[in-house]
C-alpha cells in the first residue's frame, strides 16, 4: 500500500507516518510546454513500439530501475522489484497500461522505451530507459522527442527521484523545469491509528 504527499502538507505527512507509513521516495514533478526538438544518430530508428516488442521492453525494464521507490524500500527483495518494473513496462502490450509508447532500436534490437500517459493536453512521461551500453548517446532524449511529436501534446511532465541526479540533469537540459515535490510513503502491514491514542 503506498500514499502520496505534497511536500507543503506536513500534517499529512505526520498522519502517514502515525498510521505506520514509510517515506519511501522524495518524488520531482518537472514540466516543459512544447515539444522538444532532438535527433538521434542515423544508426539509432524511433518509432512506435509493437506487441513483439514486448519481451525486449519488459526485460530492458527489469534491468534499469535501481534507484526506484521499489528497489530503494528494504522491504521489497530487489527480484520483487524488478519484476514490478518489468511487469509495470509489459502491460502496455495488453492495454493495462499507457496510451502510447516509443522504442528506440540499433541494428534490429530494442535499446531503450519510453512509455507515456495522455492527460489533459500533457505527456506524461510514465516509464523510461535506455540500454546501459547506449547511455550517454541521446538516445533518450530522441525518445522523449519522438513521443512528444507523436502524440502532439503540448506539454510534458515527468516525475522523477530527488536522488536520481543523472535523471535530473537530463530533463533539466531538455529544459524541464520543477513543478511539485510530494513524498511517497509505503505501508507493508495493517494500517495503524490515524492519530495516537488518547491516555486512558
Amino acid at each position: 500500500m503506498d500514499a502520496q504527499v505534497d511536500a507543503s502538507r506536513m500534517a499529512d505527512s505526520r498522519a502517514c507516518e502515525t498510521a505506520g507509513f514509510r517515506l519511501a521516495d522524495t518524488r520531482v514533478q518537472l514540466r516543459r510546454e512544447g515539444a522538444p526538438s532532438l535527433r538521434v544518430a542515423a544508426s539509432v530508428r524511433l518509432r512506435p513500439a509493437r506487441l513483439e516488442d514486448r519481451q525486449a521492453v519488459a526485460a530492458l525494464a527489469g534491468t534499469s530501475f535501481r534507484g526506484s521507490r521499489f528497489h530503494q524500500d528494504p522491504s521489497i527483495p530487489m527480484e520483487r522489484a524488478d519484476a514490478l518494473k518489468a511487469a509495470w513496462a509489459s502491460n502496455f502490450f495488453t492495454g493495462q497500461r499507457g496510451d502510447g509508447m516509443a522504442v528506440a532500436e540499433a541494428k534490429g534490437q530494442v535499446i531503450g522505451f519510453l512509455l507515456y500517459l495522455l492527460r489533459e493536453r500533457t505527456l506524461v512521461i510514465d516509464l523510461v530507459a535506455v540500454d546501459g551500453a547506449h547511455r550517454g548517446q541521446g538516445v533518450g532524449a530522441g525518445l522523449v522527442s519522438f513521443a512528444s511529436e507523436t502524440a502532439g501534446m503540448p506539454a510534458l511532465v515527468v516525475g522523477t527521484q530527488a536522488g536520481n541526479l543523472t535523471s535530473l540533469r537530463f530533463y533539466q537540459r531538455l529544459e524541464f523545469r520543477v513543478d511539485r515535490i510530494g513524498y511517497i510513503f509505503h505501508h507493508h502491514g495493517l494500517p495503524g491509528p490515524l492519530a495516537p491514542e488518547e491516555p486512558a
